[in-house]
């Protein structure tokens, strides 16, 4: 899976780099930080924090969203547009990392 999330980021960020880039940088800013704060690990055996860490991150960048008007929407039900797809996959894509990069080192 996180092979697959490398190879979907690479195409990507070839296809429309600008706006990638951008919405990126609009979710990097909000979740990395506090993710490495927090100190909260990811194991393979646990899907169950895999998820509990994604919601978290999740909910950090709808937040984030609604404070700074850079889109109008309450909850994931309300994502009509698919606006979130690249947040949303930008914050799995940091937590695939987080996952396999113990067994990488």
């Amino acid at each position: 899976m996180a092979r697959l999330g490398e190879k979907t980021n690479t195409l990507a960020g070839v296809a429309t780099p600008d706006y990638y880039d951008r919405r990126r940088g609009e979710v990097l800013k909000v979740v990395e930080g506090v993710l490495q704060q927090s100190q909260i690990s990811i194991s393979e055996q646990s899907s169950d924090e895999y998820v509990h860490v994604r919601h978290f991150a999740q909910q950090l960048v709808l937040d984030n969203m609604r404070e700074t008007a850079a889109i109008a929407i309450a909850t994931v039900r309300d994502d009509m547009d698919r606006v979130l797809a690249i947040p949303y996959f930008t914050i799995d894509l940091i937590l695939l990392r987080r996952l396999v990069a113990p067994a990488s080192q």
